[in-house]
């Protein structure tokens, strides 16, 4: 069961599904928003200690990198947001249910960065019109997975709150406009994992 619970290298694959708050501060009315993501990360764990012959183990959890892809339309506009999360760190705790399968649970934390562009189909314009704005902050995860052998299945709960920095329209910037006391970008988020461990 020392095997369960030790450290190792993940891939994971996903899909998230958005809060109605998402990337929305105002949470305005009539606007359909983001609602399903695609989802990638690697990362590894390091045991720190091992309980009751290796049955438990106490690990941390490091995520490289985390890179999650939405989009959605409203009429003919699209919009569409990259994050793109990089080493999120936090503690795990696995249990070995035998020699094969376990669970983990964990807690991480760390930099997110995200992107979000859009395509405007502006009606004083005979294209359309590209806009871009960027969120930077701290998000969270908190989750769960069940492991069967190599391979995991994963659920989690990506949450924070992101600064607004920039925000460009038709290749005019007007950062300096972003009112400071705007409330932040939530970036609340559901997703669920296929994973393998090495």
């Amino acid at each position: 069961m020392a095997e369960v619970t030790k450290g190792g290298f993940f891939i994971n694959f996903g899909v998230s599904i958005q809060s109605s708050y998402y990337l929305n501060p105002g949470h305005y009315t009539g606007i359909p928003g983001y609602k399903l993501g695609y989802d990638f990360e690697f990362g590894s764990i390091f045991r720190l200690a091992k309980i009751n012959d290796g049955q438990m183990g106490i690990s941390l959890r490091c995520t490289w990198l985390s890179f999650n892809y939405s989009k959605f339309n409203w009429d003919k506009d699209v919009y569409r947001a990259i994050q793109i999360m990089p080493i999120h760190i936090g503690p795990q705790f696995s249990y070995a249910l035998n020699d094969m399968m376990g669970v983990d649970a964990f807690y991480t934390i760390g930099y997110n960065f995200t992107d979000e562009f859009a395509s405007i189909d502006d009606p004083l314009q005979k294209k359309d019109v590209g806009e871009n704005l960027t969120y930077s902050g701290i998000s969270h995860e908190i989750g769960a997975a069940f492991r069967f052998k190599v391979f995991s299945l994963g659920l989690g709960y990506r949450f924070g709150k992101l600064r607004w920095n920039t925000w460009v329209y038709d290749g005019h910037d007007y950062s300096d406009l972003i009112d400071s006391s705007d409330p932040k970008a939530s970036i609340n988020n559901f997703r669920i994992t296929l994973g393998f461990r090495f």
